[in-house]
């Protein structure tokens, strides 16, 4: 494939200090740091955060030499203050206009960036010090190759390194607001499907939420999983919560001593031991995300005064054992009787040993459309959200229902998703398109 000339150029540039780069054809012609962003291609993505493109701008300081060119560089989303420029510089900055920007670095507004400085060391350049700020993945920052159709991505540190008199300075206002990146901990093994659909579907939410860019794998979520055999005694809690809790407690604590900082049970029956779990996890400065306080929410939110609960019996009898008991003071909760109590354990034991087929979708779609009394259904059975999943939005029941499951999902991907809101959607659908870390030698 052949480049255009100034392409080329960059690419030289970089190539001869050894500076690490992928260059990448934008999906069209930008001629701004917000339009490049939009048209930049990287992982394969169209279409990168407005705080990973760079600005730079050049000009020259009225206390200066007029021949001394400064330029300096900050994250696209932020904006330089004349005020810290004059304070760093000893004078006032002042762009350089268009003809002289033309005759002296053969460049244009939308076409500055620093690789100039490796043939012109004359010129002072200075990067914004919140560029050295790790954000998020892949940690690296772009802008154009020289033309308008062309960008480049690098590591701004190895840049700053390698480029002759390039230093930092406090040039904009903003400070870092990056969150902490989240790293969820799932804790299973009752079934352990039911971990592997949760973190399935943390996964699928992060995918479809409009107000996240997605850049691919590298937006999905941290995870560990523990899938402890011994969570199945929970089938028995009422006579086995000793041995439960021991065995929920230490499972928490593996997973933030492994560096999780929101933990959730992909359990209904060992929500009881909330208050255990939440206490470990503050001893590591990690959060406990709830399975009841998530159900909670969703039903004030949806107005919800009464549903029908299905699970197992120490769940859905709401006696000692269950941690929705505590939900009865505000909703009016509808139990099963004894014979669909009879049904739902009786699928739940099918669907532990493997059948996830027609018949007992069927089944299921018969107890939540049949068996409930009220206008909606809280399915608080993992066995059951699994059903519910192999349905494929297909042969849904018809009768309004709210799965558990699918609620922490939600709540841990809106975690992780919030480190990603100041972040406009954008499409990020795009043909794949030549990507070249460097010449052929």
């Amino acid at each position: 494939m052949s480049y255009p000339e100034q392409v080329i150029t960059v690419i030289e540039r970089l190539r001869s200090h050894g500076v690490w780069f992928q260059l990448s054809e934008n999906a069209a012609p930008v001629t701004s740091c917000l339009d490049a962003a939009n048209n930049r291609n990287r992982l394969g993505v169209k279409g990168i955060p407005l705080t990973d493109e760079l600005k730079s701008l050049v000009g020259t300081v009225d206390s200066l030499p007029s021949d001394h060119i400064i330029m300096i560089h900050c994250r696209a989303n932020h904006s330089f203050d004349e005020g810290l420029l004059a304070s760093h510089f000893g004078g006032r900055f002042q762009p350089m206009n268009p003809e002289r920007l033309e005759k002296e670095l053969g460049s244009a507004y939308g076409l500055v960036n620093p690789f100039s400085g490796f043939d012109v060391p004359q010129i002072t350049q200075v990067f914004d010090r919140l560029l050295l700020c790790r954000r998020q993945p892949p940690y690296t920052l772009m802008t154009n190759a020289g033309h308008r159709r062309w960008g480049v991505e690098f590591f701004v540190q190895d840049l700053i390194q390698t480029l002759p008199g390039a230093s930092l300075g406090k040039l904009v206002r903003e400070e870092e607001r990056a969150p902490k990146a989240q790293k969820i901990g799932i804790l299973t093994g009752n079934s352990p499907e039911s971990g592997m659909l949760l973190w399935d579907r943390i996964n699928q939410v992060v995918r479809e939420d409009p107000r996240v860019m997605l850049l691919g794998d590298i937006s999905l979520p941290r995870v560990s999983v523990e899938s402890v055999p011994e969570m199945g005694l929970s089938m028995e809690l009422e006579v086995r919560a000793r041995e439960v809790e021991k065995v929920v407690v230490e499972g928490v604590r593996a997973l933030c001593e492994g560096g999780a900082s929101l933990v959730a049970l992909a359990c209904n029956t060992t929500q009881f031991f909330a208050q255990q779990c939440t206490e470990v996890c503050n001893d590591y400065g990690a959060t406990f995300v709830s399975m009841v306080d998530c159900l909670e929410r969703d039903l004030v939110k949806r107005d919800v005064r009464s549903f029908d609960l299905f699970g197992i019996g120490s769940v859905s009898n709401l006696e000692k054992w269950s941690a929705f008991s505590q939900l009865g003071a505000k909703f009016h909760i509808s139990v099963p009787s004894p014979k669909t109590s009879i049904k739902i354990n009786d699928l739940t034991v099918k669907v532990k040993k493997g059948a996830v087929g027609e018949t007992e979708r069927q089944q299921l779609r018969q107890l939540i459309s049949q068996a409930s009394v009220t206008d909606m259904v809280v399915v608080a059975l993992t066995e059951l959200s699994i059903l519910l999943d192999s349905e494929r939005k297909k042969h849904l029941p018809k009768k309004p229902f709210i799965d558990t499951l699918s609620l922490l999902a939600e709540e841990l991907a809106g975690r992780h998703i919030s480190q990603y809101l100041e972040i406009p959607a954008t499409e990020h659908a795009l043909k794949p398109t030549p990507i070249l870390q460097s010449l052929p030698a």
